[in-house]
């Protein structure tokens, strides 16, 4: 096999595909609605967060005695009302963005009745409960009782170190996910793309023009490594643009600013990723090779690509069993390695080997 007329024909399979407008359109619209979904839902559910209305409380048993708000809290006001029923008068006026109501039994059963117009705002629920912690600690060491009503920032760790969860790197959960969706869009959008390489040119018979200047071995190499080369460039511009996006929001968008991307994951999923889609590539184009139109190839094609989605058959138990024989045994095969990997890698410690 000659490397130069290989290089040839990848060459001229690839500057033709990137110039089409579908290539074009699905390298730039993609990345795009994704980080466009992302900042209106984070927006959302940071002003679900906000709340700008004082907090009420009812404490008819003194529980908290003559309580403070904690200092150098720049939190909402929390205002003391005398019962439940002016409490919650004060929410549906308009004056109060919730009302909190200590039990009459609350120093043995600890409860708290929450009023709110729709869902209880995250913001004043986090108010409250600093309020509430501050001055039930009073009477303690200063510093004590400001830990205490700081709350804790719970961190979930694997027991080998390796994995981390917490506020700050919430969204290490959420990028394997896209991560896979985007490997689906590159397998689907070039799947179509692998089979008409082939059974297009033998439809118009340029394919008997082709072989005379290459052998068909030469021919089928050049254009696995087009398609392989326009798969790896599309998945590039997404997490190139994915990645500007992410940097531009964390200097906008709170939630985002403790986030630290866990840049072995993309590493990991590379390494499966780019097999995976030589041998997909592979396939396909052979289904083109040997299938005589485009519908019978396509029919094949689908054949071909269902392995690639049988993780999703085992969803559960990979979210639920990560480390189980299933799971592993899909990490190991190389059609199901990249989604199955993704889904493990967010919910476990995957294992380098």
């Amino acid at each position: 096999m000659r490397s130069r007329e290989v290089m040839l024909v990848a060459r001229s399979e690839m500057r033709w595909r990137v110039r089409e407008r579908s290539f074009i359109l699905a390298s730039l619209f993609l990345p795009l609605v994704i980080i466009a979904a992302g900042v209106i839902a984070g927006f959302l559910g940071a002003r679900g967060e906000e709340v700008s209305k004082p907090v009420g409380y009812v404490d008819s048993l003194s529980v908290l005695g003559d309580a403070q708000p904690p200092p150098e809290d720049g939190s909402v006001a929390v205002i003391r009302f005398d019962d439940r029923e002016s409490a919650i008068a004060a929410v549906r006026s308009g004056e109060l963005s919730a009302a909190f109501v200590l039990s009459e039994d609350y120093r043995t059963t600890h409860q708290v009745q929450a009023y709110s117009e729709g869902s209880l705002p995250g913001g004043a629920e986090d108010a409250f409960n600093r309020f509430l912690r501050w001055n039930l600690a009073r009477g303690l060491p200063e510093a004590i009782a400001k830990r205490a009503a700081s709350g804790s920032d719970l961190i979930v760790s694997s027991l080998d170190q390796r994995r981390q969860f917490s506020e700050a790197n919430w969204p290490n959960l959420v990028i394997p996910a896209v991560a896979a969706i985007l490997f689906f869009f590159v397998l689907i959008g070039n799947s179509s793309y692998a089979v008409r390489a082939v059974v297009d040119e033998k439809e118009s018979r340029t394919m008997e023009i082709l072989v005379t200047s290459a052998s068909p071995d030469e021919i089928m190499a050049g254009k696995v490594l087009a398609i392989l080369g326009t798969g790896v460039a599309q998945m590039a511009i997404w997490f190139m643009v994915i990645a500007v996006g992410v940097l531009i929001a964390r200097t906008q968008l709170d939630f985002l600013r403790g986030f630290k991307m866990d840049w072995s994951f993309l590493m990991v999923v590379g390494l499966a990723f780019i097999p995976a889609y030589v041998l997909i590539t592979s396939l396909l184009a052979a289904v083109g090779a040997i299938s005589g139109d485009v519908r019978e190839s396509q029919q094949l094609a689908a054949i071909v690509s269902l392995p690639t989605y049988v993780p999703l058959w085992f969803l559960v138990a990979i979210i639920e069993h990560p480390n189980s024989v299933a799971p592993v045994a899909l990490t190991l095969f190389p059609l199901t390695a990249p989604l199955t990997l993704s889904l493990r890698w967010a919910f476990s410690s995957v294992p380098t080997w």
